[in-house]
């Protein structure tokens, strides 16, 4: 993690001004309110507040070599957001039993990630033979060898696979399994599961990793420099490039105003 190309450029992110001091209840219904505005229905919208806790060493820590959780903070995060999404899920298996149906595709997504486009040809997806059983996912360019984990799309069956990474990995993961990253690691899980791994090209989950630059009433959108970055750069017009030398010089300008700030006091 240490040599992601992004770490400098992640300090200057800046939070949505539309939200940055909304209460917990009133991001919830912001949020149920852009969901309805798509035509959906909004059935949970869990906003948690801080970290998630949860104890125990992994019995095998070493399955994600460079996201360990006992040794640093990237493994620690990630044990977290994979915590946060098994309790949405078993949320949702609450929701299905209540309605007395069950989902035929879902999907997760990051927030550090902009969608340049609508998801491609989900209906054909679960026309396809094994969609009940499928995860859809674009072939990681970072690591290699794993699927990128910014967007998946998987069928019912395959849910509680991806949606349970959390505690299979507590309980010691995939046997004889050591991989790089998670996004390695999840490729495997998906695998060793007897799930089927189905690879589509970036043009059917066009996202990117981006991310808020500026400050207050002047944010806009940037994306992370990197491969698949610009590979889509070209669709991808109202979004520009993090620059690096430009986010330098915008916070050695704000530094500077505080400074004569002070000394105006």
């Amino acid at each position: 993690p240490s040599s992601h190309a992004f770490n400098f450029i992640h300090k200057y992110g800046v939070e949505d001004p539309a939200f940055a001091n909304m209460s917990r209840d009133a991001f919830r219904d912001y949020v149920a309110g852009r969901i309805a505005t798509t035509g959906a229905c909004p059935m949970i919208v869990d906003v948690p507040m801080g970290p998630a806790k949860f104890s125990g060493v992994p019995i095998n820590d070493g399955q994600i070599a460079t996201y360990s959780p006992n040794s640093t903070i990237y493994g620690h995060n990630l044990m977290e957001r994979w915590l946060r999404l098994e309790g949405l899920w078993n949320k949702s298996l609450a929701v299905e039993s209540h309605l007395k149906s069950q989902y035929s595709l879902l999907m997760w997504a990051k927030d550090n990630s902009v969608m340049l486009a609508d998801v491609k040809k989900p209906r054909e997806w679960l026309a396809a033979k094994d969609a009940d059983r499928t995860v859809w996912a674009v072939k990681d360019t970072f690591y290699g060898g794993g699927v990128r984990d910014k967007m998946l799309a998987f069928g019912r069956q395959a849910a509680p696979t991806v949606m349970t990474l959390f505690s299979n990995f507590m309980r010691g993961g995939i046997p004889g399994v050591r991989t790089r990253s998670p996004e390695a690691y999840i490729k495997q899980a998906v695998l060793h599961s007897g799930m089927k791994l189905e690879i589509v090209p970036h043009t059917s989950l066009r996202e990117l990793d981006a991310m808020l630059v500026g400050d207050e009433g002047n944010v806009s959108v940037c994306m992370i420099p990197g491969p698949r970055s610009e590979k889509l750069a070209g669709h991808a017009p109202p979004y520009q490039f993090c620059n690096k030398t430009a986010l330098r010089m915008e916070e050695s300008k704000k530094s500077n105003t505080s400074a004569a700030g002070t000394a105006s006091r």
